[in-house]
């Protein structure tokens, strides 16, 4: 083959053995390929903010102290009325499915949920696979008072605020084990 001079066009098949076309083809083809390249980036970019997003928000079962409320938080502020003043709580967002566990050195582990009035919330809190734990949830409003108790709980919230859930042991079971605590709006 020749070497083509620079004002020469190039033979028709130099690149790839095949024209690389012109015209509607050519913009065929290269839609199809950002069309392809789109289709792999984008769910790669929403599993990376998802894996991102869950290491904040999930902190490890093992892991005995609560992840801040924001990255300046102080220690949980002191609640007035029912809710224990040593059990600290941390932030999550609705509808929230965690994993977590109750040990020796952490008896009682605190959540916060914002809600609005009239909203209704289905709450469970069991075992997983293999504790012997049997623990139960306690709700409280914005201003501390204790609306609900239970393993299973279905709340209608009466005001605006930012809700609390504390799980603990309940009667007839370990004091420690781990459990999977699920929170999700009707």
């Amino acid at each position: 083959m020749s070497t083509p001079w620079p004002d020469e066009p190039p033979p028709a098949g130099h690149l790839s053995g095949r024209s690389a076309g012109t015209g509607p083809a050519l913009l065929a083809r290269l839609g199809r390929g950002l069309l392809y390249g789109a289709a792999f980036a984008v769910p790669l970019l929403l599993l990376i903010a998802l894996l991102l997003a869950g290491n904040t928000k999930d902190r490890h079962a093992s892991d005995p102290t609560p992840a801040p409320l924001s990255p300046s938080a102080s220690p949980s502020p002191t609640i007035i009325g029912a809710w224990p003043a040593d059990v600290r709580f941390v932030a999550h967002t609705l509808p929230a499915l965690i994993h977590d566990e109750l040990t020796a050195a952490v008896p009682r582990r605190g959540y916060q949920f914002s809600g609005a009035a009239r909203e209704t919330w289905e709450i469970t809190v069991e075992p997983l696979p293999g504790s012997l734990l049997q623990p139960q949830a306690s709700l409280y409003g914005p201003a501390g008072d204790l609306l609900a108790t239970g393993a299973a709980l279905i709340a209608v919230l009466p005001q605006d605020g930012d809700y609390r859930l504390m799980v603990e042991a309940g009667a007839g079971g370990a004091a420690t084990g781990a459990y999977r605590l699920s929170v999700f709006p009707r």
